[in-house]
């Protein structure tokens, strides 16, 4: 197939590509790659504003934020009595989104939908809207939707509503690109749907050398970078650390953060240095000034299917900088799964100080693993977290020959 006679699609997702946030990032990339004119782009939440190297873009921004609507009351009695009001006020709005979707969809002349899942309303609307424009759909899922209903707090009506739209819009779906093999597996076994795996990756131009070893001698700075979610496993390594005087080794550590908000709790002296977020590159140069990419992930049972499912970008971004992966989580983790088949870095599966302590004295005791582990890093990069390989999953994923979107401009620009 060649190029020009790829499908129009449109993108419904929360974000218009380019706009700030990894959701900008991750459809920026796909809207690089495929054939201008063939493409536009739906969005209804405010991420801010598209960047303006995609003026070129056909987009709408629908009116308005509709899953403020979808937090419930506190109380159990405001619950069951505000539920009919709230589910009758969110099916209007999941209504009004169909509607504008349709309509920027049918002014567009598009052929072929993409419904990045990275909402539950997106989860509602994207079957409707594709029926209702006469068109095939594809599906991309990076979190699992009952992840997504339980940060939004959705009562259990509202969830069994997403999971029941969920799978008959999968089962519907032409594709689905998925965030990790567990995720692959999952779905193909339970919908029946064809899956590819569509992990993100940072472009070439941006990676540096693999390490040889920590940047300064007995110094060991740790850095995270990105929103902190699992805070309690943040708590632990703080916590350990402290039992140690914040000495590993016999180096003395360095926390460094690259996170809008952060609450740190120490009891004792401490070297932190937070520096906000940073734009990609500079977030890359700081991982390489640093020494270890701390990626914390989950060890409650309420995130067991989401630590199974997603993958953690973080994980990606360290490798990039050339330095190993701190992988805290748990073993059933899908960020465990990816470090034993590539060993670019090490696992801490316990919330334990002793553990957690052991875990990075284990890895720095033996300076040779050091540097294996960054060429582990390395490796990985090539044969799977890279741009080429995400543009080619999205190729697929879309029935277009993979090698054809290889060499676009996306791809080219990495090198």
């Amino acid at each position: 197939m060649m190029l020009a006679d790829a499908p129009r699609v449109m993108i419904v997702s929360c974000y218009l590509p380019g706009s700030p946030g990894v959701g900008g990032l991750l459809l920026a990339d796909v809207a690089r790659a495929w054939p201008r004119g063939r493409i536009c782009s739906f969005g209804f939440s405010m991420h801010g504003p598209q960047s303006d190297e995609f003026d070129w873009l056909p987009s709408r921004l629908a009116d308005g934020r509709p899953e403020r609507i979808l937090t419930p009351a506190r109380s159990r009695l405001a619950r069951a009595v505000s539920l009919p009001r709230r589910l009758l006020a969110w099916r209007r709005q999941v209504r009004e989104l169909i509607e504008q979707a349709v309509e920027f969809g049918r002014d567009q002349g598009v052929e072929k939908l993409w419904g990045v899942m990275d909402s539950v309303n997106n989860v509602l609307i994207t079957r409707p809207v594709a029926a209702a424009l006469g068109v095939p759909y594809v599906t991309t899922v990076w979190d699992p939707p009952q992840y997504m209903a339980q940060q939004y707090g959705l009562d259990r009506i509202s969830t069994r509503l997403v999971m029941r739209e969920f799978e008959r819009m999968q089962r519907g779906a032409q594709g689905c690109g998925v965030a990790s093999p567990n995720m692959a597996e999952a779905y193909a076994a339970s919908f029946g749907v064809r899956c590819s795996l569509m992990r993100h990756a940072i472009p070439r131009s941006l990676w540096r050398e693999p390490a040889s070893g920590p940047s300064e001698p007995g110094r060991l700075t740790i850095c995270f970078a990105g929103s902190l979610y699992a805070k309690r496993e943040f708590g632990a390594l703080l916590g350990a650390l402290d039992t140690r005087r914040w000495r590993i080794a016999g180096r003395r550590v360095r926390l460094r953060m690259l996170s809008a908000n952060v609450v740190l709790r120490v009891s004792g002296p401490a070297e932190v240095e937070f520096l906000g977020e940073r734009p990609l590159d500079e977030t890359i140069r700081v991982l390489a000034d640093s020494d270890i990419g701390y990626v914390p992930y989950w060890f409650d049972e309420d995130h067991r299917l989401v630590v199974r499912m997603s993958f953690p970008g973080k994980i990606a971004a360290t490798l990039s900088a050339g330095r190993p992966v701190f992988f805290h989580g748990p073993d059933y983790a899908s960020g465990t799964q990816f470090l034993r088949e590539h060993p670019a870095g090490f696992c801490c599966h316990s919330l334990s100080a002793d553990e957690i302590v052991r875990s990075l004295e284990d890895f720095l005791v033996e300076p040779a693993r050091y540097g294996a582990a960054s060429a582990a890093g390395r490796r990985a990069l090539e044969t799977e977290l890279n741009l080429e390989r995400y543009i080619g999953a999205f190729a697929e994923m879309m029935e277009i020959p993979p090698d054809a979107l290889r060499t676009s401009e996306a791809c080219r620009g990495t090198e």
